[in-house]
């Protein structure tokens, strides 16, 4: 019993030991202030990596195509469903005509697929008539069955 603190004394040395090697990484990393990137912009290559770019739940990125006059605008809903737009940019020319603010007639070329609205509304109008004819019809014919069914033969 030569060292009743021994145990004691040693055991107790080791925390402050590992502190003390701790101590220089944390004055280390409260000395070095926060570095801001030197590009604020997100660079990717092509469509595919803009596609595979990870979004949290509830945000968006703007991601700068490197190869291509391209900008991608990711956003990530809540439940974290990603969906992305494809913006094209191209460099406006000194002496290019003004933009002009009037819109510009759309001409559909799709075919047989869409119908004006003046024809819809006159298929409408000429349905509705079809259908007043036909209810007409078919109240005729009941009246008819009916009349019919209740006339006795004598004889």
């Amino acid at each position: 019993m030569a060292y009743p603190n021994y145990y004691q004394n040693y055991y107790g040395a080791v925390p402050d030991m590992l502190n003390q090697q701790k101590m220089p990484y944390q004055m280390q990393q409260a000395q070095m202030p926060m570095q801001m990137p030197s590009d604020p912009l997100l660079w990717v290559l092509g469509e595919v990596e803009a596609m595979s770019y990870p979004v949290a739940p509830n945000n968006t990125v703007v991601l700068w195509d490197k190869n291509e006059p391209v900008i991608y605008v990711k956003s990530a809903n809540m439940q974290g469903v990603p969906s992305i737009k494809v913006l094209d940019f191209t460099e406006r020319q000194p002496n290019a005509p003004e933009r002009t603010q009037t819109p510009q007639k759309h001409e559909c070329k799709c075919g047989d697929k869409f119908i004006l609205k003046e024809d819809f509304n006159a298929l409408q109008n000429e349905l509705a008539t079809l259908r007043s004819e036909f209810e007409n019809f078919t109240a005729k014919q009941t009246t008819k069955s009916t009349k019919s069914k209740g006339e006795t033969v004598d004889g």
